[in-house]
């Protein structure tokens, strides 16, 4: 299999493009054939050495992925080869990667592998962010800044459904367009 590997992390330059055996699952794991791979801020930062936590070396990048199943180990049930689903691992910028089996949700129909690989992480910090730490409440106004990158438009659209009234704010008016495309209210150029 292929997968991107980082011998350093002081640059991009640092990574290239490898050949490594195929992980074999252990107990409570799957091995997914991944599909899509999300790359997020934070991912950004920590493939350049740049955010608190420093991988260690080798590093793979990408953490938060969409796949299918392709194997399981020992004691996992509720998932089958063929599964399409989303999923948390520790490289996901290969060709295959494993992952807890709870930490893997099947797809609905509806949802892209593409959309999935940006899912998680982003909707669940919008969702702590406005719910827990914000306490929005229906009928209360949310200005999102940044509000065409990941967690900005996940913050979009989890503020409407909570039933904010959704002001969104980007740089460029592709950026604005694409955050009332995903339910903002009203935009603003920042």
């Amino acid at each position: 299999m292929k997968k991107v590997v980082g011998e350093s992390l002081d640059s991009l330059d640092g990574y290239s493009l490898v050949e490594a055996p195929v992980p074999e699952p252990g107990p409570g794991q799957v091995r997914l054939r991944i599909t899509d791979c999300g790359l997020g801020y934070v991912d950004a930062l920590v493939a350049l050495g740049r955010y608190q936590v420093k991988p260690p070396l080798p590093h793979t990048p990408g953490q938060e992925v969409a796949g299918v199943v392709d194997a399981l180990g020992d004691g996992v049930a509720g998932l089958a080869p063929g599964d399409r689903v989303m999923a948390t691992v520790a490289g996901g910028f290969a060709d295959f990667a494993l992952a807890a089996a709870v930490a893997c949700a099947r797809l609905p129909d509806t949802m892209t592998s593409g959309q999935a690989a940006g899912f998680r992480i982003n909707h669940l910090t919008a969702l702590h962010g406005l719910e827990h730490r914000a306490d929005l409440r229906p009928g209360e106004t949310l200005l999102v800044l940044g509000a065409a990158g990941g967690v900005g438009t996940a913050a979009v659209q989890v503020g409407k459904i909570m039933g904010a009234r959704v002001l969104a704010c980007a740089s460029t008016p592709k950026k604005r367009a694409f955050a009332a495309a995903c339910g903002a209210d009203a935009t603003l150029d920042t």
